[in-house]
């Protein structure tokens, strides 16, 4: 059943069993991979750590080598950076499943919100990262086409 909203768009009255289902099915794989980006995560931190580490005591000790200390610290830097970014989709999956396991349990409405809500967050913050992404391989590829012409042209 459903009723007309306050916008004149038709609106959904309860959650169906075919909602239902699809969710149930699908609450494993977003718990998977919320998992996994956690792990991803804990991993990108102990990986900049040790960098950040080794980077320290190889500059201790002089033994200096490529990079040197500073790189290996800006380097194990980056790493912190993008560990913070992933756990951001993390959570947000995290939140979708729990939403997801709510409605589940309680066969309650709200628990389909929060899921929503959680799976919303989690595509805008993919949608957004996506985009800039995009904008920083744009500026790097015209950055490279340019040194390449400059470079052409003063041989």
């Amino acid at each position: 059943m459903s009723s007309i909203g306050p916008m004149g768009q038709e609106s959904p009255q309860s959650i169906t069993p075919v909602m239902i289902e699809s969710l149930r099915q699908t609450k494993p794989w977003v718990r998977l991979f919320s998992v996994l980006g956690f792990i991803a995560v804990g991993l990108m931190v102990v990986a900049a750590l040790l960098m950040m580490v080794g980077a320290g005591i190889g500059g201790m000790f002089g033994r200096q080598s490529g990079l040197g200390a500073v790189g290996g610290i800006l380097i194990g830097g980056v790493y912190l950076l993008f560990a913070l970014l992933y756990i951001f989709p993390s959570l947000f999956l995290s939140r979708y499943a729990s939403g997801i396991a709510e409605m589940l349990r309680d066969n309650a409405v709200r628990g389909m919100e929060n899921a929503l809500a959680a799976q919303r967050s989690f595509w805008r913050f993919v949608g957004i990262l996506t985009t800039v992404m995009l904008c920083i391989y744009a500026v790097v590829l015209v950055v490279v086409i340019v040194g390449a012409i400059i470079a052409a042209v003063s041989r």
